[in-house]
C-alpha cells in the first residue's frame, strides 16, 4: 500500500455517541412493557394481576441490564 492509502472510513466507535445504546435500550423496553401492558389489560383480572407483575420485572430487568435503573414514566 501507498503511504496516505489508508482508507479514511470514520471507525463507528468514534461516531457513536456516549449512552446512545442506552438510550435505544430504554426506548425499546418502554415500548416492549407498554406493549406487555396491552396484552395483559385484555385478561381476566386474575390473570392480569400476574401478567402485570411479570411485564414490570422484565421492564426493571431490562434496564438493570442496560445499566439504567432510573424508572421513569
Amino acid at each position: 500500500m501507498a503511504p496516505g492509502s489508508m482508507s479514511s472510513a470514520p471507525d463507528a466507535t468514534i461516531l457513536s455517541t456516549p449512552g446512545s445504546s442506552d438510550v435505544a435500550t430504554k426506548t425499546k423496553a418502554q415500548a416492549d412493557f407498554r406493549a406487555a401492558q396491552a396484552a395483559c389489560n385484555a385478561k381476566t383480572i386474575t390473570d392480569r394481576d400476574n401478567c402485570l407483575r411479570i411485564a414490570q420485572e422484565n421492564y426493571i430487568r431490562a434496564l438493570d441490564e442496560s445499566g439504567n435503573s432510573s424508572l421513569q414514566d
